[in-house]
């Protein structure tokens, strides 16, 4: 039995500037500029606030098809053998390993759920998953 996994490492940002934040932010700016008193600005910030609406509520339709970002990089290999574990370079026999968590459940190309419309991708990276091992000597 053998099993190789690239391990992922995100890059631990909370927020990424990607298209859908943009759009937003423009649509918030558009929107402010059209409730101004200034007639020919108003009538301007409108047009362009509803072609924004028009682009957003398509790029949320075809978000439904679209993967979600990496957000970060596949750093290794872990590999799953009959007696060890190899991570990366280092091998760890099952003697040494007092407790492994494993929390698997997401895969590459898994869809969302769609409740509700959103503007960020439904389609899973399969990276959203965790192995947790403490071995007997308290390290992990």
């Amino acid at each position: 039995m053998k099993n190789s996994f690239q391990i992922f490492k995100s890059d631990n940002k909370t927020f990424h500037w990607d298209l859908n934040n943009f759009l937003l932010l423009l649509f918030l700016f558009v929107g402010f500029i059209s409730i101004l008193e200034i007639n020919i600005i108003s009538k301007i910030a409108t047009t362009i606030a509803k072609c924004i609406f028009l682009f957003i509520f398509i790029l949320a339709i075809v978000n439904i098809f679209r993967k979600k970002p990496l957000n970060g990089v596949l750093d290794g290999t872990i590999i799953f053998n009959q007696d060890n574990i190899i991570l990366n370079d280092n091998i760890i026999t099952l003697q040494e390993i007092k407790k492994i968590f494993l929390h698997a459940n997401d895969y590459d190309g898994k869809t969302g759920v769609i409740i509700r419309v959103s503007l960020f991708p439904r389609i899973s990276n399969g990276t959203n998953n965790l192995l947790d091992i403490e071995l007997k000597n308290g390290e992990k």
